[in-house]
């Protein structure tokens, strides 16, 4: 999460070679192969990520080509109330 953030925050993310930095390059692009597109967001103005870190939980996405198209899942961990990314223990009364 925080080099995509830093990215953002220097008015890099269009050059991103990473899964997410190549979909927007896609969606928000010219279409042209070789251009670059570019930044929407003025990164500048955002706080350094320690401010915000707390706020972003932890989270993945994974995906496969299949014959119909694509298939993604998606997770996201919930966080408890100091804003920190936990996981829960399984319930033992499902089918109670």
């Amino acid at each position: 999460m925080f080099p995509t953030y830093e990215l953002l925050r220097q008015g890099n993310m269009p050059q991103s070679k990473s899964l997410l930095g190549q979909m927007l390059n896609d969606s928000l692009g010219d279409g042209k192969p070789g251009t670059v597109r570019e930044q929407k967001i003025d990164g500048s103005t955002l706080p350094e990520f320690d401010v915000v870190q707390r706020y972003l939980g932890a989270a993945g996405v994974g995906m496969e080509t299949v014959p119909e198209g694509w298939y993604i899942a998606g997770v996201a961990l919930p966080r408890d109330g100091r804003g920190d990314a936990v996981a829960r223990e399984p319930s033992d009364t499902v089918g109670r």
